[in-house]
């Protein structure tokens, strides 16, 4: 990426403006005390044109800058210096100068000019990467330039090539390492140009032609890395449609949406999607909006597109990326029955089409170009065969979300699948971490019931002799042997805690089956460090609470070492980051519960010291860390140390969102998140504990045999508490939807609705409902519904006593039994409201909560209306039944 030379460019584009510069008479003295008094002279210009102007200025001693051409031999001086060794790049070069002194009193198409120059660059860099591949080429370009460099410095000649040799030195000392032999660097400065055109809207100014932005998106499809080439393609993409008069044909725009949808612009992705879906007609244009809303977690959306490709294109012809996403979804919200409807429809594409392995399939990292584009269509709509790791990927997936029974079926399946070899089973191995395992005798026990009795002794002999051989090459045989207690004995207790199984198998693959220490040197800082945590993982749930100490001790020292000082010591350690430290925070955490008062508080310091030890040692926090050090303080109502967590969090989020410039600097959208989902949950569970605390009447109105205790408890915990939230429901859950694009499941709904009701925001509830339902595709379940309607039931009685006794007061006092049941009768549970338009069982919840805020605040609804405006869903109310 270019940095230190962006300004060049930059200027080299703007518009032409005349400078003028007066020359300032030196002052009688530096000293400020010692200057003559000459007063500063006022001066007005009044002149009838800008000639006037320019002859007055001269006159009073200005002089005229050409901005133009200095920027422009600046800039030919950069390229000059940077140029590719390549005859055809100096061949470019050389027609860009003369283009540029033939064109020297034009202004309006000087940039247009420079932009050829770029497109014919880019397109070189990329064909020459393209046919000599990477390394060569980068091997090329130093023995190019090196000789090169050395040429020019022995045959300076003149002042002109001195000085060009000193702008080459400077430009060369000047870059890092990494760009000083990139091999795509014209392409960067073509893109940034780009970027720089789409940000600040100047593809309307006619500074480059309509030609030439579909040049550069087409070049962008070129680029073999599959980040760069999304993220080029959508800053040409967003050129070409800030013009708001062109839009590309299907083919390519399908290029342009699954950019957007790789950096988060769902909802502009989908605006593209709905808008052609009818002209275009076709089985891929649905399939690719089915990917849209899984991705968005439109999950509703995706539903009725699926049904509608289903009926119209029938049922055999399904895109498998399709089908693996959309399980992973139905099943993360614990929607089984779809899920095991869309897996039985995968294993009829496999009955139909067989299992190919994923070794065989052709490199995926260059675009498929076609000459028309009917021969795009048929290749886009051509039958979609599964892969082995794409059976697998399903298996794993219903396996480490719960749905055991339907992943034995299928691992049964897969074995019995015809084409299956041994590197299929490897695969299947390996992603399952069915290796780790006591025996073979377990997966066979587990697995064999599910088999065809015809071919299943056959299958299963094939399968030991691959999970045998796979044992012997990772030497897991001799481990058994002596440390056989660490190893599963089924295939549901492996996948009944997927974070110990990972750490079991990160520590044995990692460490005991890798004891040569250049093994070690050579894995990545990343791989290493999650070698350690689960090694201290491992060290903490065997109570080895002083070992694991010691172990971070000996990562903390290379945290506070120079570069220089660490190659002589022990390089089997690795710097230690928050998920290390968030280990021992879980740990306290367990450890703490249901202990007296004192033990506790030595739990407090030992927290306290490892927040210290990070802060002396200056690691950063993440959310892992925060998440951890969230629910301990929450466990014990420690609201004060919370909410210095939580505040500063939530308002580092509006922060960042006021100053947001999205195409500025595209990201992946998973990097750009920086509050995860298991973080979002412990914000909301302490939140729900909070109101219980602090907000009248959010607990049980009943007086319990504890009663006084609990009141004694409420009273303290608010005495000490020295922090609140900053930030109110709405505007938590509108940051976990909308910015961080957060889907919640059934089990982290039901925290949502209960801090609600804790909460008493009754008008909020009915949106997150309608929104939980018609946007995210959640059903209300029973238990959330049953919750709901108990706590309204809590909340009546006091709700209509009071209303009860404004009215009577009203009437002079009147009291009686028939005065309730009219009140009742009339003005709560009336018949003739407005219905709730809903479905299931959401219906009578959302009925029964519009009557109730409605008499709450005596017919005034315009908090409950306003909440589904913020969340920016259709009310769903009409008139009538």
């Amino acid at each position: 990426m270019i940095r230190s030379h962006n300004a060049i460019m930059r200027n080299a584009v703007k518009i032409q403006i005349r400078y003028f510069r007066r020359r300032a008479n030196l002052p009688t003295s530096h000293v400020t005390q010692l200057k003559s008094e000459i007063t500063d002279k006022e001066i007005n210009l009044h002149a009838e044109s800008a000639e006037q102007v320019v002859a007055d200025l001269k006159k009073f001693g200005f002089r005229s800058i050409d901005e133009r051409s200095t920027l422009e031999k600046t800039f030919l001086d950069y390229l000059n210096a940077t140029q590719s060794s390549f005859k055809k790049s100096s061949k470019n070069l050389n027609a860009l100068k003369l283009s540029l002194t033939k064109n020297s009193e034009v202004v309006d198409n000087r940039m247009q000019i420079v932009f050829d120059y770029l497109l014919k660059e880019a397109e070189g860099e990329i064909r020459r990467l393209e046919r000599m591949g990477p390394q060569r080429l980068e091997e090329e370009q130093r023995k190019r330039q090196a000789n090169s460099f050395e040429l020019k410095k022995r045959e300076i000649s003149s002042e002109k090539e001195l000085e060009h040799a000193i702008f080459q030195d400077i430009i060369s000392s000047s870059s890092p390492e990494d760009e000083k032999y990139s091999l795509l660097r014209n392409t960067e400065i073509l893109f940034q140009v780009v970027s720089d055109l789409s940000l600040h809207d100047l593809g309307k100014e006619n500074l480059i032609s309509l030609e030439q932005m579909v040049q550069a998106f087409e070049l962008s499809k070129l680029l073999i890395n599959p980040e760069h080439r999304l993220k080029c393609i959508l800053l040409s993409g967003n050129l070409l449609y800030s013009l708001k008069r062109v839009r590309m044909d299907p083919i390519n725009e399908s290029f342009y949406i699954d950019a957007l949808v790789f950096y988060g612009f769902f909802n502009k992705a989908l605006e593209l999607f709905q808008s052609n879906q009818e002209k275009v007609n076709q089985r891929w244009w649905n399939e690719m909006g089915m990917m849209i809303c899984l991705r968005a977690n439109r999950i509703r959306l995706f539903d009725k597109l699926w049904s509608q490709t289903q009926i119209k294109f029938g049922k055999n012809c399904t895109n498998v990326n399709i089908l693996k996403t959309a399980i992973k979804k139905k099943l993360f919200l614990r929607d089984f029955h779809s899920a095991n409807k869309l897996t039985s429809q995968f294993v009829h594409i496999v009955e139909k089409y067989g299992c190919q392995p994923s070794i065989t399939l052709p490199d995926a990292h260059h675009t498929k170009l076609f000459e028309k584009e009917l021969e795009a269509q048929n290749f886009l709509n051509d039958t979609d065969i599964p892969t082995d790791r794409d059976f697998v990927s399903i298996i794993h997936s219903h396996l480490y979300r719960g749905n055991k029974k339907q992943a034995l079926q299928l691992i049964a399946k897969f074995v019995a699948t015809e084409g299956i070899e041994v590197s299929s089973h490897h695969i299947l191995f390996l992603n399952l971490k069915l290796h780790l395992l006591k025996q073979f005798e377990v997966l066979k026990k587990d697995v064999g019931p599910f088999m065809y009795p015809e071919t299943a002794e056959e299958k299963l002999e094939d399968l030991r002799k691959s999970f045998e051989s796979l044992t012997n090459e990772m030497k897991l045989n001799n481990i058994r042997k002596s440390c056989n207690q660490i190893f599963f004995d089924s295939i549901l207790s492996l996948s009944a805690n997927p974070a110990f199984t990972s750490s079991i198998e990160t520590f044995l693959v990692n460490f005991w089956m890798v004891p040569n220490d250049e093994n070690v040197k050579s894995s990545k800082d990343l791989d290493i460090s999650k070698k350690f945590r689960g090694l201290l993982d491992i060290l903490l749930k065997c109570d080895k609470e002083a070992a694991a100490l010691q172990v971070l001790g000996k990562m903390e020292e290379l945290c506070t070492q120079e570069p220089y000082e660490g190659q002589n010591s022990n390089t089997f350690f690795v710097e230690a980051n928050a998920h290390h430290y968030a280990l021992f925070i879980n740990y306290y955490k367990t450890k703490s519960k249901n202990v007296r008062l004192k033990s506790r508080k030595n739990y407090d310091n030992k927290v306290l010291q490892i927040v210290e030890r990070m802060n002396s040692n200056e690691i950063a926090y993440n959310s892992v860390f925060l998440t951890s050090l969230l629910q301990y303080y929450s466990d014990a109502s420690d609201f004060t140390n919370c909410f210095r967590i939580i505040n500063p969090v939530l308002a580092l989020k509006v922060a960042e969102e006021e100053t947001a410039e999205s195409f500025k600097t595209p990201l992946s959208f998973f990097d750009r998140r920086n509050i995860t989902r298991r973080l979002y949950i412990e914000i909301w569970k302490t939140y729900e504990k909070y109101y219980t605390f602090f907000v009248e009447g959010s607990n049980s109105p009943k007086i319990k045999s504890n009663h006084a205790a609990w009141k004694h408890h409420v009273s303290s915990t608010r005495a000490r508490t020295n922090a609140h939230p900053q930030r109110n429901l709405r505007e938590l859950f509108k940051f976990m939807t909308f910015n961080d694009n957060i889907l919640p499941d059934v089990h982290f709904y039901h925290i949502i609705i209960y801090t609600i009701i804790r909460s008493r925001d009754w008008d909020f509830l009915p949106a997150v409902l309608t929104f939980m339902n018609k946007v995210h595709g959640v059903p209300l379940n029973e238990k959330s519904q049953t919750y709901i309607l108990n706590g309204l039931k809590r909340e009546c009685t006091p709700e209509e006593n009071s209303r009860l006794a404004r009215v009577l007061s009203k009437k002079g006092g009147a009291n009686d039994q028939n005065s309730t049941s009219t009140l009742k009768e009339n003005e709560f549970y009336s018949t003739n409201r407005p219905v709730l338009q809903s479905d299931g069982a959401l219906d009578e919840v959302l009925q029964a909560l519009f009557e109730f805020v409605e008499t709450k605040n005596n017919g005034d609804v315009t908090d409950f209306n306003e909440s589904f405006a913020y969340l920016g869903i259709e009310h769903p109310v009409s008139s009538g039944r």
